[in-house]
């Protein structure tokens, strides 16, 4: 743990509720990400991080979403290159559904076509929605 880490934690019971979550997902994926480039040796994996709170979610994000682009990637035969995973409010509620891609953030994708231009796929298999 950082000292800056350390500092953060021990002044998050003085901070909202939401304020700390958000610097606690930070952090992990923070590690999350470390740990993968760490681990990977030639093999190019982008990851991508679907925000499943209530928000995202209410507008065709999580669960939802994630089987999605699993099932485009798939389709793709892609499948080895990507890994898809849930992570944490983004804060960006508002213009939802959200999802991360190595790190950058992408609003309002909903739809097929929305998840192909995100991924940076082809549309050959799209069947718009």
């Amino acid at each position: 743990m950082t000292p800056r880490t350390t500092i953060l934690l021990l002044a998050m019971p003085m901070m909202p509720p939401f304020t700390v979550a958000f610097i606690v997902n930070r952090i992990h994926r923070s590690v999350v990400r470390n740990k993968m480039s760490q681990d990977q040796d030639n093999t190019q994996i982008t990851t991508v991080e679907v925000c499943g709170f209530k928000d995202c979610k209410r507008v065709g994000g999580g669960p939802k979403l994630q089987k999605l682009m699993k099932e485009i990637i798939e389709e793709q035969g892609l499948a080895d290159s990507f890994q898809v995973m849930p992570c944490d409010c983004q804060g960006e509620c508002g213009y939802g559904p959200n999802i991360v891609i190595d790190g950058k953030l992408i609003n309002a994708v909903s739809g097929r076509s929305a998840v192909v231009q995100a991924l940076g796929l082809t549309a050959d298999n799209d069947n718009n929605q």
